[in-house]
């Protein structure tokens, strides 16, 4: 009984133990010695083991860290290199962009230059008219100045005109009917002048009934004096705002402040 119980339990420890079975190994049966040819290939694999094991060694401690810098600062240079060419591309569009805000400041400039000379010249053209007729016009001392200077001018075109010496080489029916033409045209004719100085002179040399409404003979006021400016760099403009709701540039006198006054 007791040996029973005995191989049972056996049996359950060899059905429920863990297996640690070896493989299976082929073998002649019989005891066999190594050659002295592979008994010399073994030994040379020692040896090319150990030898490689050693030169790894040598290289990890002498041109490992070596090789890693050379790479580590190979890769630094390529990331400035690109860097500098980052900043250059920026420096360069910084540039275009301020000389194309400052070409922009510049035209908006000469722009308002222009503005400015057209406005001054119609606002003159504008208030033409003569003080003599009761008008808006203001006289100045350049005005008579360039006023004789034209009428000097029409003066000795007129002398050459009767000149003989001068006439000699003009046929006869041209003389004719340019004297003729000097009779017809009451009004001396100058050169022309790209200046409001001549449009004045026009204005003043035009008959009464070609006047604005101001033909009565009042003097339309002046509410007041907006602001002023130097037309060429050289003569004060002042701006006039008058009561009938016109505004013009009139050149420096005392009359515009005579009318305030009054």
């Amino acid at each position: 009984m007791v040996l029973m119980e005995r191989e049972n339990s056996n049996i359950r420890t060899q059905l429920h133990a863990k297996k640690n079975k070896r493989k299976r190994t082929y073998t002649t049966g019989k005891a066999r010695l190594m050659t002295s040819v592979e008994m010399r290939q073994a030994l040379l694999d020692d040896l090319h083991k150990k030898q490689m094991g050693e030169l790894h060694a040598e290289l990890k401690k002498k041109f490992f860290p070596a090789i890693k810098k050379a790479i580590g600062d190979a890769e630094k240079a390529a990331k400035a290199v690109t860097k500098r060419a980052e900043q250059q591309k920026k420096a360069a569009a910084k540039a275009a962009e301020r000389t194309r805000k400052a070409a922009e400041k510049e035209t908006a400039k000469a722009a308002a230059r222009a503005r400015g000379r057209g406005r001054g010249r119609r606002g003159t053209r504008a208030r033409a008219g003569g003080v003599g007729r009761g008008g808006r016009g203001l006289g100045t001392a350049r005005d008579s100045s360039e006023e004789d200077r034209s009428e000097s001018e029409s003066e000795d075109e007129d002398t050459d005109l009767d000149d003989p010496v001068i006439g000699a080489g003009v046929p006869a029916d041209s003389e004719s009917s340019g004297e003729e033409t000097d009779l017809q045209d009451p009004i001396p004719r100058s050169k022309p002048r790209p200046s409001m100085v001549s449009a004045l002179l026009i204005a003043e040399n035009e008959p009464e009934e070609d006047s604005d409404d101001d033909s009565d003979g009042e003097e339309t006021g002046i509410v007041s004096i907006n602001g002023h400016r130097w037309a060429q760099r050289q003569d004060l403009e002042f701006q006039v705002i008058w009561k009938d709701g016109d505004v013009t540039w009139e050149p420096r006198c005392r009359r515009p402040i005579a009318l305030i006054q009054a």
